[in-house]
């Protein structure tokens, strides 16, 4: 396979797991911000001036129903960069199959962008760090699954057309 198969391939298989990937981040985070929204409101209540033009009920309520759709748009965006470098590195990542390098690319993406990352998120405490982890794991693997899936497919369609005439025109 060339490069560029590889790349085209990388980057619609990365837009199609992305959409899915920020949509299990998005919901989640939702039932996250429903579960922690004592501390979340604390922190949002702490965080605002006097003059403020919002209350802190309209910004948890603003962020709780805008985050699926901000999770799916960066999940899109994200995952068609991601798709293009899964495109790109594909012969240097360990596996046989398009879905077996998939799961180790979404595990190298979920330590990343998830474990070195989301220290930051201690502020809201270890229960939410540790639940942020763990669906940023089943969301990571999911999406390097159905990235290998659907690359692998792609892949297949982009196969070159052996020419019947290469051993008679030499």
């Amino acid at each position: 396979y060339n490069t560029v198969s590889k790349l085209t391939s990388g980057g619609k298989s990365g837009i199609i797991a992305g959409v899915l990937y920020g949509a299990i981040m998005g919901v989640n985070y939702h039932f996250i911000l429903v579960y922690h929204k004592s501390v979340i409101m604390q922190i949002i209540t702490n965080s605002l001036t006097p003059n403020s033009t919002f209350t802190a009920d309209q910004l948890y309520n603003a962020t709780l129903y805008g985050i699926i759709i901000v999770f799916i748009i960066l999940g899109l965006i994200v995952g068609a960069i991601l798709g293009l470098i899964f495109g790109a590195v594909y012969d240097r990542i360990p596996g046989k199959k398009a879905t077996m390098r998939g799961l180790v690319f979404g595990l190298i993406i979920w330590v990343i962008l998830d474990v070195l990352l989301n220290f930051r998120d201690l502020v809201y405490g270890v229960l939410y760090l540790i639940q942020s982890l763990g669906i940023g794991l089943v969301a990571s693997l999911v999406y390097g699954y159905v990235m290998g899936l659907i690359f692998e497919r792609y892949m297949k369609r982009e196969e070159p057309i052996e020419d019947p005439f290469a051993d008679i025109m030499g």
